[in-house]
């Protein structure tokens, strides 16, 4: 019998693990002699909730002595908040143990964060993989869907998990039972390997992506957000780059701070209304993203040095 294990993180995608798991069924029914096994981890040996709400649990413990074959990680778009020290522990053991170990859309910054992955070639889904570069500039982050680098597997994640599962199958059991998946699944062939990303922009480097665009990015989000406005901490999130490095970013390129160009649109966008519409200087405000018109004036007077009341009676009286 061989064993598959799968740690899951707080709001993971269950997709991914669904079908990781209905390939391991089909590669059993396949073969008699397969009996795959399938193993769940879970930090702190605790409860966690999916991306769609449910609610999964632990059939191992983290600090079981035995261990699988194989061991993927599975996190979701904001691996950095899901990850836990509880999970090192496993890690580190089945490194050691010299199985097939892994990770699944975002969750190679669990095997990055324990030195797990330094000097290897690794694949992350395409969203992630600016920002993962530039925090692990040791790892060489591929587009490739699938990438096996020695006893290392790790893969975008979507339909990639197939293919990530026919590799294992491979590794696990035979050749011939994981091409038979392969079949099973649909896929033109068995190889993972060579099959880029679609969401990559292939003429552009990963490692540049991060400098290319950001803050054109982060000014179509303030654009998106001007009456409801993004905190710094949220527009960060939608950007492939950290809180420093948008802050750098902008400051190289002779601006202000991104907080203080993102009021600047705001009054923009106020100074429009008031002098194109006829929207009281309220309902200006709350267009856009000031809770009152007062904090709309005071801002408005330190911008424009004049007060928005005095511009909207300019306006109706022209």
């Amino acid at each position: 019998m061989r064993e598959v294990g799968f740690l899951i993180a707080q709001d993971f995608a269950i997709m991914h693990l669904a079908l990781a798991q209905e390939a391991i069924r089909i590669a059993n029914r396949l073969e008699d002699d397969a009996h795959i096994q399938v193993r769940i981890y879970c930090p702190n040996d605790s409860l966690v909730s999916a991306s769609n709400g449910q609610v999964c649990w632990p059939t191992h413990s983290l600090w079981d002595d035995s261990l699988p074959d194989a061991l993927f990680v599975i996190v979701s778009l904001h691996p950095q908040q899901a990850y836990d020290e509880s999970v090192k522990d496993l890690l580190n053991r089945f490194y050691r143990s010299k199985g097939l170990l892994g990770a699944i859309d975002c969750g190679a910054l669990f095997l990055a964060k324990n030195g797990l992955l330094d000097q290897q070639r690794v694949a992350v889904h395409w969203e992630y993989a600016p920002l993962f570069a530039e925090l692990f500039p040791q790892i060489d982050v591929c587009t490739d869907a699938v990438m096996r680098s020695g006893r290392l597997l790790t893969c975008s994640g979507g339909l990639a998990v197939g293919q990530m599962m026919v590799e294992t199958i491979a590794h696990l059991h035979s050749r011939h039972l994981a091409e038979h998946l392969a079949q099973v699944l649909n896929y033109s062939r068995m190889e993972p390997q060579g099959f880029a990303q679609t969401g990559f922009d292939s003429r552009v480097p990963i490692r540049v992506m991060t400098k290319l665009d950001v803050v054109e990015q982060a000014f179509q989000l303030m654009r998106q957000h001007l009456s409801v406005p993004l905190k710094l901490p949220q527009l960060v999130a939608r950007l492939p780059i950290s809180q420093r490095t948008l802050m750098r970013r902008f400051q190289q390129q002779g601006l202000a701070s991104p907080m203080q160009e993102y009021l600047r649109l705001r009054l923009h966008l106020a100074k429009q209304l008031l002098e194109e519409s006829q929207l009281p200087v309220q309902q200006a405000a709350h267009a856009s993203g000031f809770s009152s018109a007062a904090h709309l004036s005071k801002a408005y007077l330190q911008h424009f040095n004049q007060r928005p009341g005095a511009v909207r009676r300019a306006t109706l009286a022209s």
